[in-house]
């Protein structure tokens, strides 16, 4: 209304109008459907497209200011990075809880114990569900992580160690998710997988940290 023209003539401007309307269509479906893990994945989407653009810095008119916002985006990489392991944590909490859960039930267990943990069913739905919702926040934080890369040190992150294990550890939980919604492997095979691609992760995160170029200044 300032400016008296449709928010679309640059692409940045297009960046705010495209979450703006990925907001707006999240709330519509919201409305007439509650279907919440459509409607986080959408704002993911959103939230995504407007970063990129907040973190832009050649919009910034002093090289200290583009510095100050460089760090911030450094700061949401990282923060996300570490929501994506608790969540992936949780998940194969969940694996563990359903392995001993099915174990009790094939030995007829019966126990306060095999009533606190829950049915087998759900303790599975939880490790597809953190697994997802995990999945969705490390590629939003390698998607920035990148961005933040490349601008300060350059095309040299792709053979970056710590990089390279991330890339590996996101598509490992990729493919889990997709055989899962295929079903087209044994529930229990899956589960046992999910630990054990948790376990790489863990690896990528503690060991293979140090042989990066740029992440060990940040461990």
């Amino acid at each position: 209304m300032t400016t008296k023209q449709f928010p679309i003539l640059t692409i940045f401007e297009g960046f705010y109008f495209y979450t703006w309307m990925i907001i707006t269509v999240s709330l519509v479906i919201n409305y007439f459907k509650s279907t919440d893990l459509t409607v986080f994945i959408i704002n993911l989407i959103g939230f995504v497209f407007l970063v990129i653009h907040t973190f832009r810095p050649e919009q910034y008119d002093t090289e200290n200011t583009a510095s100050n916002i460089m760090n911030e985006l450094l700061l949401i990489h990282i923060s996300l990075a570490i929501l994506s392991y608790v969540l992936f944590a949780l998940s194969t909490s969940h694996a563990i809880l359903y392995l001993l859960q099915r174990k009790n039930l094939k030995e007829k267990k019966f126990n306060q114990k095999f009533f606190r943990m829950g049915s087998i069913e759900q303790l599975e739905q939880n490790v597809f569900r953190f697994s997802l919702v995990g999945f969705l926040v490390l590629l939003i934080s390698l998607i920035l992580g990148i961005q933040w890369g490349l601008i300060i040190i350059g095309s040299e992150i792709w053979i970056d160690m710590k990089v390279i294990g991330s890339l590996i550890v996101l598509l490992l939980y990729g493919v889990y998710l997709f055989l899962r919604v295929r079903k087209s492997v044994n529930t229990k095979t899956l589960v046992i997988a999910n630990i054990m691609i948790f376990l790489v992760c863990m690896i990528n995160y503690l060991v293979v940290s140090k042989f990066s170029g740029f992440h060990q200044w940040f461990n």
